[in-house]
């Protein structure tokens, strides 16, 4: 059994259009949001065995908040800034056999468009809001088996779930 945590960066700032888009922080809400889920994942953990996070700036940010609670060895995937769903899915499927949980922290629309690859179509993938985190489950034995339709969505959080 293999899990995939996919984490879209938290909600970014475009106040300076100077900035090269890898260099947008996080904005006020993002920060507040990123906490609540570190605060979530503090009360609910979840198994990471990796996480694999893109070079963005916004996306560093959100991990910065959550890493403490998560605490899994990180290593920053220039790959994942700007990827769509088929190199995501060749990234997944590089994967170390050794890791059964993987939380990746990138971006849409290639988080989006991945988990639609990756679940069944009579399975409606979400949509994924900054902050948004999905938990996709397969029934393989490694990351190359992973293939599209056959994950299972066992887990999907928004920053509104969390904001009470």
């Amino acid at each position: 059994m293999k899990t995939l945590h996919l984490l879209r960066h938290a909600k970014s700032d475009w106040d300076n259009p100077d900035l090269a888009d890898d260099e947008r922080p996080l904005n006020a809400r993002g920060k507040r949001d990123s906490k609540r889920l570190a605060d979530h994942l503090r009360k609910h953990p979840i198994k990471v065995d990796a996480v694999f996070c893109s070079t963005a700036r916004r996306a560093k940010q959100t991990l910065k908040a959550i890493q403490p609670v998560v605490g899994a060895q990180v290593t920053e995937e220039p790959a994942l800034y700007g990827a769509g769903a088929e190199e995501l899915l060749k990234s997944v499927r590089r994967l170390p056999g050794r890791l059964d949980s993987v939380l990746l922290i990138g971006h849409n629309p290639g988080f989006e468009e991945l988990a639609r690859t990756l679940l069944p179509a009579k399975e409606a993938a979400p949509s994924f809001p900054t902050c948004a985190l999905a938990t996709l489950s397969f029934d393989a034995a490694d990351w190359k088996s992973v293939a599209p339709g056959k994950a299972t969505l066992t887990g999907f959080l928004t920053p509104a779930d969390l904001r009470g």
